[in-house]
């Protein structure tokens, strides 16, 4: 689908608990903690934690700007977000670290209504820009 980011490195929460509960979506925000909601996915399959790594290898997480808009938007949006080569250039002010979080209920597109993981030993992911690949 046009208009998808995948990550290019491998995003690791560290080892998970089983009070972190059953993940079924990831999100993109702007912060470590509340800031804005850049972007979701629900993930393929959900992921039961207990004690095991909580990993996403490269590929795993993809983000896919949905709406409707042209293909051709979708991309050069999302490319001009994380920092790649977009046909509209850059924009200013766009961070160059973004924070990916876990939910067990996901939140809607405005970032609302959604359970973020709580937990021992939980907190969201820094991930940098160039940690993604370009939009297609």
């Amino acid at each position: 689908m046009a208009g998808t980011i995948t990550n290019t490195a491998i995003v690791d929460f560290g080892t998970g608990n089983a009070d972190w509960g059953t993940i079924v979506g990831a999100t993109i925000h702007d912060a470590i903690t509340s800031g804005n909601q850049v972007a979701q996915s629900a993930l393929a399959t959900s992921k039961v934690i207990s004690a095991d790594p909580v990993t996403f290898q490269i590929g795993a997480l993809a983000f896919v700007l949905s709406s409707e808009i042209s293909d051709y938007a979708a991309i050069a949006l999302l490319n001009a977000m994380f920092g790649k080569t977009s046909s509209w250039g850059s924009l200013s002010g766009v961070p160059t670290t973004y924070y990916i979080a876990l939910w067990t209920t996901t939140p809607d597109s405005a970032g609302s209504g959604g359970t973020e993981c709580t937990g021992t030993g939980y907190g969201r992911v820094a991930i940098t820009a160039s940690s993604w690949g370009a939009a297609s």
